[in-house]
């Protein structure tokens, strides 16, 4: 509802063209085929697995938004897309629903576009079971949202819905808001574990914090040799460790299949992910952990041994 809002308050129609990134949740390219526009999906860069400035177009009149997701927990290229979004007058969109207080330079995920969408969905960091936030620090765009989502009706002609959250729900959020920083932290603390744990298979590259980034880790991820990834994931499956291969299904394939994207492609075919927010960062789990990596690493080991030497 919030990156359906975000849309409309950004005028797209059915004459726009709005560029989005294929390795996101479906929303994100749904809420602008729903208003009708042309969606361009623009491949992703392998470091932080979101939209690759390097690829976007040259100006276009028709262009006039641009949906970026700031993916697993870490910012995208905020400061590169805001500076082209502002060159070619497009509206920038930050599709901040796994980021909340992941930073930039310095500065939050979901604030550096000219619009920033967070969600309160029972699986993210901050959650109140349902709803989510638009932010904007545009006098005008703030206007068109509270208009879009309360129908419309206090501004005459405009066609809006009732997107608003419910006073129960905001009042659950703003008492989770203020558990925010001590729930990050120790979502943190997790994927680092993680990170220190998995690092036993030589193999596998977890994926880190770019430089000048605060990574806040919905999702821990992790870089696989394609060969390696099913006889790894068939062992921790069997100990019962909740680590899914690849992402989703590429939006480009879903939505437009004639739209290449062989990066997101490449990396959504070599990554395992773990569901980190899902789950309480206890001393024991992580001991039960380290101890299932090391067996399943001899385990693989030993296999491939046993085939060479066959």
């Amino acid at each position: 509802s919030g990156l359906f809002a975000a849309a409309m308050a950004a005028g797209v129609n059915n004459r726009s063209i709005v560029l989005t990134t294929p390795f996101t949740m479906s929303a994100t390219a749904a809420v602008a085929y729903r208003l009708g526009a042309q969606v361009w999906f623009i491949d992703i860069e392998d470091t932080r697995y979101s939209l690759d400035p390097e690829q976007l177009p040259s100006g276009h009149p028709r262009v006039n938004a641009m949906i970026v997701a700031n993916i697993f927990g870490h910012p995208a290229y905020l400061s590169r897309l805001r500076a082209w979004a502002d060159k070619n007058n497009v509206v920038l969109i930050e599709d901040n629903a796994q980021s909340p207080f992941a930073m930039e330079n310095g500065k939050y995920a979901g604030t550096v576009g000219h619009m920033g969408v967070f969600s309160l969905n029972v699986h993210k960091h901050i959650q109140a079971g349902e709803g989510g936030i638009v932010t904007t620090n545009d006098d005008a765009l703030a206007a068109m949202l509270r208009d879009v989502i309360n129908h419309g009706e206090l501004n005459g002609g405009l066609v809006g819905l009732n997107l608003r959250m419910t006073e129960p729900v905001a009042a659950i959020a703003c008492a989770q808001l203020r558990k925010a920083p001590a729930i990050i932290h120790g979502r943190r603390e997790l994927a680092h574990n993680l990170s220190e744990i998995f690092s036993l298979i030589p193999w596998i590259k977890p994926s880190g914090e770019d430089e000048n980034c605060t990574h806040v880790y919905y999702l821990w991820s992790a870089r696989v040799p394609p060969d390696k990834a099913a006889p790894l994931l068939q062992r921790l499956a069997f100990h019962n460790v909740p680590v899914r291969y690849g992402y989703s299904t590429l939006l480009n394939n879903l939505f437009d299949p004639a739209q290449s994207c062989p990066v997101a492609e490449q990396v959504n075919h070599s990554l395992i992910t773990f569901e980190v927010c899902a789950y309480d960062p206890r001393t024991e789990h992580l001991s039960r952990l380290r101890r299932v990596i090391e067996y399943v690493r001899d385990a693989i080991e030993l296999e491939e041994l046993q085939k060479r030497v066959a």
